[in-house]
């Protein structure tokens, strides 16, 4: 009997899991059906996962990139060529998933967030 309750319960948390919007898989990875932009979306995770009050490491400052405001993002981005799939950032975050570093796992990207930034890289890493 136990068994059989702990089949179903995981076959009712795969439902759950899988009927969330951030959680929509394709054979490529996640759908970008959104549009995100860097004002009202990635500043946010940026500040909260790469720089701002809970790390020092993408700041003025520091010896990394400084992802603190619009236009040192910009600028570090621009810096990377045309194709936006071909920078550093992207190369990082999206194809690497080596950023933020495995061995801080309090600044580790949830799926949401991860798609986020994906899919505004994507686009082109527009502003607004």
């Amino acid at each position: 009997m136990k068994i059989i309750i702990g089949i179903l319960g995981l076959i009712f948390f795969s439902i759950f899991i899988y009927s969330c919007d951030d959680f929509q898989f394709v054979a490529e990875g996640i759908e970008c059906n959104t549009e995100y932009n860097y004002d009202e979306h990635v500043r946010t995770i940026l500040n909260s996962k790469c720089s701002g009050n809970n790390t020092s490491c993408h700041v003025p400052s520091g010896q990394f990139p400084n992802y603190e405001d619009w236009d040192a993002m910009q600028s570090t981005l621009s810096q990377e060529g045309e194709d936006p799939t071909q920078s550093k950032f992207y190369d990082r975050v999206v194809t690497k998933s080596d950023m933020p570093p495995s061995w801080a796992a309090e600044f580790a990207l949830d799926t949401a967030e991860f798609k986020i930034l994906r899919c505004w890289s994507e686009a082109g890493f527009p502003k607004n």
